[in-house]
């Protein structure tokens, strides 16, 4: 198990019974599913109810990987703008997305993406769909969050940021916590507000939503 201990982040103070139920659901669950946000429906709910609640028509997502996630954004907003560093994966993203009228795929790093090809040229508000960055690397998480500061005009969208410590669950993260982001999200917006998804199946990830104040009236 030393390997998967390695590999995944979060796990190394779980059971050895837990691990290989999160390492199901990650493999079975999470990639095997078309639905995307790697098979949590709790997390297409939220994001959904974002959409309607804020009126966005647009989602903004960093890290397209096979474009699971982003066909299913592409049902919920009238445009979708996404972003993959690997082009390698450039054939089965056009397979996937390349018939959709309402996405447009970008390949590069993905905050001078941003920074140069979409954001000045999109309305707000956006919602943000942050899934590009790596374990144990908060950079690119860090270096987006800065592009989108540059733009304020931006300060009232909504930020949804996968793979994230959720304090006080067992979900399944990349290591990033609230703490590290907080100076560029006051950039964004000094009176955001944030909270974490509760439920979690699938690949059984943490996330955090950063509202409005306006749309999450009381500070968490």
């Amino acid at each position: 198990m030393k390997g998967v201990r390695e590999t995944f982040g979060g796990l190394k103070n779980y059971s050895k019974s837990t691990m290989l139920t999160r390492i199901w659901e990650r493999f079975w669950l999470g990639y095997n599913r078309e639905g995307g946000f790697e098979g949590d429906e709790y997390l297409a709910e939220e994001i959904a109810d974002l959409i309607r609640r804020m009126s966005i028509k647009t989602t903004v997502e960093t890290g397209t990987g096979y474009g699971r996630t982003t066909a299913r954004l592409a049902k919920m907003a009238d445009k979708v703008y996404t972003v993959e560093k690997d082009v390698g994966k450039r054939r089965k993203i056009e397979r996937r997305l390349g018939k959709l009228t309402n996405v447009k795929y970008f390949f590069g790093d993905s905050a001078t993406v941003l920074r140069e090809r979409i954001l000045s040229g999109i309305s707000p508000p956006v919602l943000f769909y942050l899934d590009a960055h790596q374990m144990g690397n908060i950079a690119t998480l860090l270096n987006e969050l800065q592009a989108i500061s540059e733009f304020p005009e931006y300060k009232n969208s909504a930020i949804v940021i996968h793979d994230f410590y959720v304090p006080d669950k067992n979900f399944w993260h990349n290591g990033y916590r609230y703490e590290q982001i907080v100076d560029l999200l006051m950039k964004i917006n000094p009176g955001h507000r944030y909270y974490y998804n509760t439920k979690a199946s699938g690949a059984y990830r943490g996330v955090i939503f950063i509202c409005p104040k306006e749309v999450l009236p009381e500070s968490i």
